[in-house]
């Protein structure tokens, strides 16, 4: 420790090690003996520490935001004040997020206290049991003792004072004491292993067990092409969004607020494609996956607490990779082709796509009447259109939960781009739209962060996308088109010409013919399920791939659905076991359903 003389600013220096922690020392300056007085700091405790440390480093923080705002005051609003603004945001980002992460701990070890105290109170109550226990019990045997004793004493006092006899005691037979011993260890064993293999079976089998799929009904799009899908009890509209091209990035709308990652701005052109309505809500997630909001926040990576609950509250604490298994069920459900929407998809739908009318926001340039964020929120999502729409009638593009992209995230470049898909590979996944948890420019419509694709937190959710289904006419090649104007004439013969089938339609043909008939009942009662479609070609195309890799599939046509049956079995057990035999190659989701 050193420290300056008051009166010749000579440098004293002293080892802290050789004084008791708290306590004042007193030295005399070598050059004009001047007391100088030294304390020695107090030892604190490795959380005491880090809270003085984060302290110091908020406040810290503070001065610096302090600084930068009177910068900011003192500018003339040109384009070093805008810097000094975003450098401000972003500084006020940083504190919030320490403030955050403080309060996150503090609540970790409040409940880490409330468990040692819940634990304490657990062995206190047991250790009282089982006191009032030993008492009982001991007063039970004293009981006895006693009553043995009169009963002793009444019977000398009949026989006149003479001693009663002794009876000599059993033989005891050791060896049937070992026999009931051992059988008694194997019983335990056989009910231990058994109970845990068959609770490892029952584990690895949950998603085998029957089930009787929810059959989704599409009704009849609108003048807009928009459809809206029904499964079980759940409606979800995919609103149709027309191609076009827009500038994609930091625009002039967002007013100087872009960060340095939105940057370059860059022309993208896209096709037509359709976005769901609303971001994914629990009910629909409950009725595709058969599983609750709370069974998803238990698996969060930072926390698992409920921020809102309800067949119309978004679904939250979603990762990338939930978002895949819930396309692949969604898709085998309704025959159709699901999706996340590209990062370019998505900022142009929040744009309005051609109905823009250059809003900072989806819908708006006043967050509140379109977005649920910081601001507004009260800390928790909100149920899906409870806001004001955007152009294209879109809800909750801005705020409420953050929405995964499909694309790898990565930096923009300036040239011109179509229908990009991003990246072949990367560490992150792209995510939208801001939360109830952002500020404000978080909730901009050029705004972009990232995360790793199995990150879950409460304020992390999706949107669907849809592919758009491509009419076979537009696919036809100018000889296909001639040929199927020629069908109906004669030649000069006066003969019919027939139409030409083309290289697809004879392969067509040809795997249609080699897939297997449709089946009206299964085979031997309980089938192996890889699926199960609306019409009969999408469950004959999977049908025959199985087949191709060496699977005795079939087709069974049930109430109005085709299950693809990847092999029969008379019985549950036999069922199961060709079941495991499947799953040692195919890795698809794969049920056992009893016909």
């Amino acid at each position: 420790m050193k420290q300056s003389c008051p009166k010749c600013k000579t440098i004293i220096e002293i080892n802290e090690k050789d004084y008791y922690p708290g306590s004042v020392v007193d030295k005399q300056c070598p050059l004009c003996d001047t007391k100088v007085s030294f304390a020695i700091p107090a030892k604190q405790s490795a959380e005491a520490a880090d809270v003085a440390k984060l302290n110091e480093a908020m406040a810290a923080m503070q001065r610096q935001i302090d600084e930068m705002r009177a910068r900011a005051e003192k500018s003339d609003h040109d384009s070093n004040s805008n810097e000094s603004q975003r450098q401000l945001d972003t500084m006020r980002a940083s504190n919030e997020e320490l403030r955050a992460r403080y309060a996150k701990e503090n609540e970790e070890l409040k409940a880490a206290l409330r468990d040692a105290q819940r634990q304490m109170n657990v062995l206190q109550a047991r250790n009282e049991k089982e006191k009032s226990e030993l008492k009982s019990t001991l007063a039970a045997a004293e009981a006895r003792a006693k009553q043995a004793e009169d009963s002793a004493q009444n019977s000398n006092s009949s026989l006149g004072g003479q001693q009663p006899r002794a009876v000599e005691p059993p033989k005891r037979k050791w060896w049937l004491w070992c026999v009931l011993g051992a059988v008694v260890v194997l019983l335990s064993s056989v009910l231990l292993f058994g109970n845990k293999d068959k609770n490892e079976r029952d584990v690895r089998l949950e998603n085998s067990k029957e089930f009787e799929p929810v059959v989704p009904d599409i009704k009849v799009k609108d003048a807009q092409g928009n459809e809206t899908f029904t499964i079980g009890d759940v409606q979800f509209t995919m609103v149709y969004v027309e191609g076009g091209t827009f500038t994609m990035g930091c625009t002039g709308e967002q007013g100087g607020e872009c960060y340095s990652y939105e940057k370059p701005s860059h022309s993208v052109t896209l096709s037509d494609y359709k976005i769901g309505e609303t971001e994914v809500t629990q009910a629909l997630w409950r009725v595709v996956m058969g599983t609750t909001i709370r069974e998803q926040a238990s698996k969060g990576t930072w926390s698992q607490d409920l921020r809102g609950e309800g067949d119309n509250y978004p679904m939250y604490y979603i990762s990338y990779e939930d978002v895949e298994t819930f396309i692949r069920k969604l898709n085998a459900m309704t025959g159709r082709r699901f999706r996340m929407p590209t990062e370019a998809e998505w900022e142009y739908a929040a744009r309005g796509g051609r109905k823009s009318r250059g809003y900072k926001y989806a819908g708006s340039n006043t967050l509140g009447d379109v977005a649920w964020y910081d601001g507004n929120s009260g800390s928790a999502p909100h149920p899906v259109k409870t806001k004001v729409a955007n152009e294209l009638g879109l809800y909750d593009m801005s705020g409420n939960v953050w929405e995964w992209c499909s694309d790898w995230y990565d930096s923009y470049s300036s040239g011109s781009q179509s229908n990009p898909k991003g990246p072949g590979s990367g560490s992150y996944r792209v995510i939208r739209g801001g939360s109830w948890f952002s500020v404000a420019g978080h909730c901009r419509v050029s705004n972009r962060l990232r995360y790793t694709p199995s990150f879950r937190y409460n304020y992390l959710g999706f949107r669907l996308a849809l592919q758009i289904e491509v009419e076979q006419s537009n696919l036809e090649t100018p000889e296909q088109t001639k040929t199927k104007s020629e069908v109906g004439k004669t030649n000069p013969k006066g003969k019919e010409i027939p139409a030409k089938p083309t290289t697809k339609t004879k392969q067509k043909e040809e795997d249609a013919s080699n897939a297997v008939a449709i089946h009206t009942e299964s085979k031997m009662g309980f089938d192996i399920i890889a699926g199960f479609y609306l019409n009969k070609e999408t469950a004959q195309e999977m049908c025959f791939a199985l087949k191709r890799q060496g699977c005795d599939a079939y087709v069974i046509e049930k109430n109005g659905l085709f299950y693809v049956s990847m092999g029969s079995a008379d019985s549950r057990t036999a069922a199961e076991k060709k079941y495991w035999h499947i799953k040692e190659w195919y890795t698809g989701d794969i049920s056992i359903k009893k016909f």
